[in-house]
């Protein structure tokens, strides 16, 4: 699997989730489709949520043509610049506490995780491998931290301290050759995405366990996942079956067993990278609806119209909401 893998996932992922290898570099785009209505501002789209004014909700952007790490408002206000490197800075992932960002970033070359401060301050780099390191999750306690690597000549997870300290496979028993991995809120368990099936599958790798469970099996690519706060459920994105349609990505939920499959989006064009607010009522992800990638919420059902959080000519992508902790 190629080093340039990186994103198809987790980010500008799959940007088109036609491909069951992930072949696509973090700086690779998606054509945009080039006559759009223009999006509508947060404060004027209506919408049945009650959304909060505290809270904040990361995301990556390329507004400044790199593409930087940002924090938004959870109602669409205040937006932030949080990284000016040089390079891309994606995937932010906030800690447990709230206290410190994961990231990945190729600011030294190539991409490796770099962890900072909630406030952008003491960026620093965590690994240093030839290879591409990125798609960060953090354990439940905020010690550790696992990412995909191919520092071995296949894309597998990886895990470490939270320090960057004491670098491994995430098991030396187990097969996880994959990405996107998912920590669990409440279990030792992480979701993760794998191909050794044939194409882009969840997989449920309990870390007490001899092997990961499947938990889709479908004609999909399924992408990204992340868990509920109570560890129930996971919501990814998939591609549509039997489509010619321009990046038709949509969000799904799917329980910790692998039942009660939900598709909550179904929009001409693509919804991606979800992740849940730490209350578990709402959605955040990117859409291009409207014509550029733009941050939303939505209700965990799915009803309603979503709220715009970001309305901008820019790519903004893999939102990630602050944890419940932060808002304290």
């Amino acid at each position: 699997m190629p080093g340039l893998l990186i994103l198809v996932l987790l980010s500008f992922l799959p940007a088109a989730c036609g491909s069951s290898t992930p072949t696509a570099s973090p700086t690779e785009r998606v054509s945009r489709t080039d006559s759009v209505v223009p999006s509508p501002t947060a404060a004027s789209f209506e919408s049945p949520l009650a959304v909060p004014s505290t809270g904040q909700i990361l995301f990556h952007s390329d507004i400044n043509e790199g593409f930087d790490i940002y924090v938004v408002g959870q109602d669409g206000a205040s937006r932030r610049r949080l990284t000016t490197a040089p390079g891309d800075d994606v995937e932010a992932e906030w800690s447990p506490s709230g206290e410190q960002i994961a990231f990945s970033s190729d600011r030294d070359g190539n991409y490796e995780v770099y962890v900072m401060s909630a406030d952008g301050s003491n960026q620093r780099r965590l690994t240093n491998s030839p290879g591409t390191d990125w798609g960060v999750t953090w354990s439940p306690d905020g010690t550790r931290i696992a990412f995909a690597s191919d520092r071995d000549g296949e894309m597998e997870l990886f895990v470490m301290q939270a320090d960057g300290t004491g670098q491994r496979p995430l098991t030396a028993e187990v097969d996880t050759s994959g990405w996107a991995p998912d920590w669990s809120p409440v279990r030792d368990e992480i979701v993760f995405v794998s191909d050794r099936d044939g194409d882009s599958e969840l997989y449920l790798l309990d870390l007490d366990s001899p092997e990961p469970r499947p938990l889709t099996s479908n004609d999909r690519q399924d992408e990204r996942p992340d868990w509920s706060p109570d560890g129930e459920s996971i919501v990814y994105m998939a591609n549509k079956e039997n489509t010619s349609l321009f990046d038709p990505d949509e969000i799904y939920i799917i329980s910790r067993s692998g039942d009660m499959l939900r598709q909550l989006t179904d929009n001409q064009f693509g919804d991606i990278t979800p992740g849940w607010s730490p209350d578990g009522d709402r959605i955040v992800f990117s859409s291009n609806r409207n014509g550029a990638w733009d941050i939303f919420v939505m209700s965990a059902s799915g009803e309603g119209e979503p709220l715009q959080l970001t309305n901008t000519p820019a790519w903004d992508r893999s939102p990630s909401w602050s944890p419940r902790t932060a808002e304290q």
